[in-house]
């Protein structure tokens, strides 16, 4: 689900051999890679922000972010541009 221009619902399913797996926020296909990590400083008040960049396999890219404010811990999901595998 779209909750804005470029964020989207955290979606997991737990029926893949009894384990979660991250769906596509884009196309909702289970078929998703973790790409690499990044961890950053918000400038704005400074707190650590891990960014999980992954890709599916219908060549949407996503990126996970898990950053804190006042004691919560926030799980964000941002669209980016599709991109063209190279194998």
């Amino acid at each position: 689900m779209r909750h804005s221009k470029d964020t989207y619902d955290f979606k997991v399913c737990d029926k893949l051999f009894g384990s979660m797996t991250m769906h596509c926020p884009v196309c909702d296909f289970h078929y998703t890679h973790l790409e690499n990590v990044e961890l950053d400083f918000e400038s704005k008040d400074r707190r650590l922000c891990a960014r999980l960049n992954f890709s599916c396999e219908n060549e949407h890219n996503f990126t996970v972010r898990v950053q804190q404010h006042k004691g919560q811990t926030f799980f964000l999901i941002d669209e980016s541009a599709p991109m063209s595998r190279q194998e």
